[in-house]
């Protein structure tokens, strides 16, 4: 795994409204922090903060620290569409985190996360030279049935043809709704195993 990742926008199969999709940034923290931090250490080796409150300088420095009782260190910062109002000068307030990307270390994970994010920009050519920018679109047609099927078999629940369609076709293409019409659906049919189409209406 790259030292440092960027989750950001992509092309969306729907339009542009819809180019950043929270969920999957989640999803793919959830795991990300399951693979490299024990939860008995979780206090020690994952740190959560907010580009709008903790400087980027606090953030870099904290990234060099050697992790304490753990192999690995992950940090997670989110909110950083606010570092494309930034420069990328040496007396920018995100010059230490810029100097940090040049040479990261070893035992840390930095995740950043960013709703917007201007390719032109410092911050991110550092992070695509790391290979760790990661596009979180909408999921087109295809890929969000599969993730439906997913989700609903970590439920325990598996859908009868044509109620994934239904299900879509009722809450809509971000996965937030979608998640939520597949939890009230789930809960509908109690402990049943097949979702049908007319569970969903």
């Amino acid at each position: 795994l790259p030292r440092a990742l960027l989750f950001c926008p992509g092309k969306a199969p729907y339009g542009k409204d819809l180019s950043f999709e929270p969920v999957l940034v989640d999803e793919a923290i959830t795991r990300i922090v399951a693979k490299y931090v024990d939860p008995s250490l979780q206090d020690l080796a994952y740190s959560v903060f907010y580009a709008d409150e903790t400087p980027p300088g606090h953030i870099a420095m904290e990234a060099r620290t050697l992790p304490f009782l753990a192999e690995c260190r992950v940090i997670l910062v989110r909110n950083a569409e606010r570092y494309d109002v930034m420069s990328g000068e040496k007396n920018s307030p995100l010059a230490p985190l810029l100097a940090y990307l040049d040479d990261p270390g070893g035992s840390t994970i930095l995740m950043i996360v960013a709703a917007k994010a201007d390719k032109r920009k410092r911050l991110y050519k550092a992070i695509a030279a790391l290979d760790g920018v990661v596009e979180c679109p909408q999921l087109d047609a295809r890929a969000l049935d599969a993730w439906l099927q997913q989700a609903a078999a970590a439920l325990g629940k598996r859908f009868e043809r044509d109620a994934t369609g239904e299900l879509l076709h009722r809450a809509g293409e971000r996965l937030s709704d979608v998640q939520n019409a597949l939890r009230v659906v789930a809960g509908y049919v109690g402990n049943a195993e097949i979702i049908r189409a007319q569970d969903v209406v």
